[in-house]
C-alpha cells in the first residue's frame, strides 16, 4: 500500500521487519518453513503489532467490549481461534500485559525462552511457566484482571448509548456506515458506506435509515 500516509507505512515497515528478526531467532535458517515448530500466530503477529505501536481504535473497541461482556479469551483460546483479526489484537495485548507487568526486558527474555523450549503452543506455554513462575490459565485470569481494571471504570463514566442519540436501523439498508454527519435540517446523514463492494459517499434517512442517493456511484 505505498499510498498510505508517512506514519502508517512506517507502522507496516516496522511490522514486517519485526517479521524478520523473528524468522532469524526462531528458526533455523530463512523464511517461514524454517520454523522448527510453527508458533502459535499471536506470538508473531503480536509481537509484531506491539513493536510497531499497532493498537488501533477499532482493535481497543473490540477488546474494551470483550471486557464488558467477558469474553476476553485465554492464551490457549487465541492459539486456537480460527482467522486472522484476533491472534494480531489479542497478541499484541498479551505482549502489552506483559511488558507492563514485567518490564520491557520480559519480552525478549520470552522470546529466547519459546527459542530453549520450542515455538509449539506447548514451548510457549512452559516459556510462559518458566520465566514468569505462572501456568498459562494464571496468566490469562491475571490478563484478564488487568484489562478489567483498565477498562471497567470507562463503563461506570459513561451512559447507555440511547442516552447519547437514536439509534438508526433500516431494513432496506443494511450495509455498515462509517463517519456520519447530520444535515443541517436533521433529515438526512452523510456517510461513507459500501455498494457493491465498492465505498461510496451516501445519503440515508435519519429517519428510518433507509439510502437517500449514492452520491459517488460506479467505480
Amino acid at each position: 500500500p505505498l499510498d498510505d500516509p508517512p506514519e502508517e507505512m512506517q507502522r507496516l515497515f516496522t511490522h514486517e521487519l519485526t517479521h524478520a528478526f523473528q524468522y532469524d531467532i526462531l528458526s533455523l535458517g530463512s523464511g517461514p518453513g524454517a520454523f522448527r515448530s510453527r508458533p502459535p500466530l499471536w506470538v508473531i503477529e503480536g509481537m509484531a503489532e506491539h513493536l510497531s505501536e499497532g493498537f488501533t481504535v477499532m482493535d481497543e473497541m473490540l477488546v474494551r467490549d470483550a471486557v464488558v461482556n467477558d469474553f476476553v479469551p485465554t492464551i490457549d483460546q487465541i492459539a486456537n481461534v480460527a482467522g486472522y483479526y484476533i491472534p494480531y489484537v489479542y497478541g499484541n495485548v498479551i505482549y502489552n500485559y506483559m511488558t507492563e507487568k514485567y518490564g520491557e526486558a520480559a519480552m525478549k527474555n520470552f522470546i529466547w525462552e519459546i527459542r530453549k523450549n520450542g515455538a509449539s503452543a506447548g514451548g510457549v506455554n512452559k516459556a510462559i511457566s518458566e520465566l514468569f513462575k505462572v501456568d498459562s490459565d494464571k496468566f490469562s485470569r491475571e490478563m484478564r484482571q488487568w484489562l478489567r481494571d483498565k477498562y471497567l471504570p470507562a463503563l461506570v463514566e459513561k451512559e447507555e448509548p440511547e442516552e447519547y442519540g437514536d439509534m438508526i436501523r433500516s431494513k432496506k439498508f443494511r450495509q455498515p456506515i462509517f463517519s456520519p454527519v447530520p444535515s443541517p435540517s436533521g433529515d438526512l446523514v452523510a456517510c461513507l458506506s459500501f455498494d457493491e463492494g465498492d465505498i461510496d459517499l451516501m445519503l440515508i434517512s435519519s429517519k428510518d435509515g433507509s439510502l437517500f442517493r449514492n452520491l459517488t456511484p460506479g467505480y
